[in-house]
């Protein structure tokens, strides 16, 4: 199984999309440790969250196998690009951890 990652996807006002994608979407990630280089990601929605329609728990793969492994591990940050335009903040979660079924903008503010 694929890690779990909270993906907060940006309004349009703040460069991002008009809405978040509704199934499998890929995209090109750049992480925090390793901003100069790019990797493409597939993301596939689990659930969203009552009230915060732009934020989605979702399973992460990277389709490069050697970056999947270095790469999306607990608490890595990450953003998804289209083009030059951010449209998405993530971090990767801890396979342990049970997600809530609310989030509050609070929770929401620490992803950026």
């Amino acid at each position: 199984m694929n890690p779990k990652a909270m993906i907060l996807w940006l309004a349009r006002e703040r460069g991002g999309r008009t809405a978040p994608p509704n199934g499998e979407y890929r995209a090109a990630a750049r992480f925090e440790d390793s901003r100069e280089q790019m990797w493409t990601m597939r993301t596939i929605p689990m659930r969203t969250f009552d009230g915060r329609p732009h934020a989605t728990l979702c399973e992460v793969e990277l389709l490069s196998p050697q970056a999947q492994a270095e790469l999306l591990v607990t608490g890595a940050r990450f953003e998804l690009c289209e083009g030059h335009r951010v449209v998405a903040k993530g971090v990767v979660l801890p396979e342990s951890i049970a997600v809530p079924q609310q989030i509050d903008e609070f929770a929401l503010s620490l992803m950026g």
